[in-house]
């Protein structure tokens, strides 16, 4: 099935490890390397209150890691924020961008390339605890389609916007 391996860590209370989250733990493959964790907070916007306990909880696993924040991927342009910050600006490493061009190519999905400079995203957050990130994001107007509006229903997510965003989130996780 694709899982082998000796076990990463314990499971988390209350979870069946010889079910799927127990193959999650136990899989190893000797092609990858890094871990990457995706990163999706909702409407916690101004505190930054999830990314920040997130990522003291699992401070001594980020070592090597990469953190990838998902922003409304159902509506705008599709886009990578190559700059991101609104105290500090943070950038995108050159490894990433390479990574970004591959999952173009593979997915066969353009991206547009943005900045977000006028706030703080999870990425940022993590970008100034010295972990690699991005945010993906689905743009328009000069933010994240939708960011904080009345309109940000279900009813507005573009199906096929959707559809192309995970092509290229796969084709992402595929690059690295």
């Amino acid at each position: 099935d694709g899982f082998e391996g000796e076990r990463r860590s314990q499971p988390l209370p209350g979870m069946d490890a010889s079910g799927e989250l127990g193959q999650i733990h136990r899989f190893r493959h000797p092609d990858i390397d890094t871990e990457v964790w995706f990163v999706g907070l909702g409407a916690e916007q101004y505190s930054h209150s999830g990314v920040n306990a997130f990522l003291e909880e699992h401070a001594d696993e980020m070592k090597g890691a990469i953190v990838i924040n998902l922003e409304a991927l159902g509506a705008g342009a599709l886009s990578c924020i190559e700059q991101e910050g609104a105290y500090k600006p943070y950038k995108i490493s050159s490894r990433l961008k390479r990574v970004l061009r591959q999952a173009s190519e593979r997915s066969g999905v353009g991206y547009h390339t943005d900045r977000i400079v006028s706030r703080e995203t999870p990425a940022s957050i993590a970008m100034a605890h010295g972990i690699q990130a991005m945010t993906i994001a689905g743009m328009a107007d000069g933010n994240t389609a939708l960011y904080s509006a009345d309109n940000d229903i279900i009813e507005n997510v573009d199906p096929q916007a959707l559809e192309d965003a995970s092509n290229f989130v796969m084709a992402i996780l595929k690059s690295i």
